[in-house]
């Protein structure tokens, strides 16, 4: 039996709506470098006994995105992506498609702004944590953007790894080196611009259930 939930003929309908002129997933790295003593005061860490400091590989590390106060928080809600202006006006560039052909696309900055917290452990269970930290990664894309359109960026994944290193003096003992953070963001960038449209369509209807 054929369902058809479609209850008027064909109209022209006049519609608002947001047109997606492009759209790209693109991932930004940085890694952010603590340094020796200094590192460690940026760092600040509140923690009781924390032994092995000065061995390589005593110390595993991790961190995660928290907001300014170091409370936890979700990719989504902890990091705030925006486009940066670009000085003197637009900046294009072309581009050749898998067929050959050229296109010109825009020049898009990003900012992207956040907070994480580095944990260090040792095997014995003891664990020491840092102020929150503030980070702020940039980067470029190009897109097809109009004038007028704007641009809409999100949070798809995030990834933190951190990595104590240590080095050795000439008589062979360890010493703390620097803490080095690897961050990784994948966005997803779109070029929007808000336009009226006239479309052929029809209403329609939520399909009938027959009763039994």
């Amino acid at each position: 039996m054929e369902i058809n939930p479609l209850t008027a003929e064909s109209e022209s309908y006049c519609i608002v709506t947001n047109r997606v002129y492009d759209w790209v997933v693109k991932q930004m790295d940085t890694t952010e470098r603590f340094k020796g003593h200094e590192g460690l005061k940026t760092l600040d860490f509140h923690c009781g006994i924390l032994s092995g400091l000065e061995e390589e590989g005593s110390l595993t590390g991790e961190c995660y995105l928290t907001d300014a106060d170091g409370n936890p928080v979700s990719p989504t809600e902890g990091l705030v992506c925006s486009e940066l202006p670009i000085i003197n006006g637009r900046k294009e560039a072309q581009i050749q498609t898998d067929d050959g052909s050229l296109i010109t696309l825009q020049v898009v900055k990003l900012l992207t702004q956040g907070f994480f917290v580095v944990r260090l452990s040792n095997n014995l269970g003891e664990y020491c944590l840092s102020l929150p930290q503030p980070f702020a990664v940039t980067g470029s894309v190009l897109l097809c953007k109009p004038e007028e359109s704007e641009i809409v960026c999100t949070i798809s994944d995030f990834t933190c790894d951190v990595y104590v290193i240590c080095n050795s003096d000439s008589q062979g003992n360890s010493f703390f080196q620097q803490i080095n953070v690897d961050l990784a963001i994948s966005q997803s960038i779109q070029a929007i611009k808000e336009e009226t449209l006239l479309l052929q369509a029809k209403e329609c209807a939520p399909r009938n259930i027959p009763f039994k």
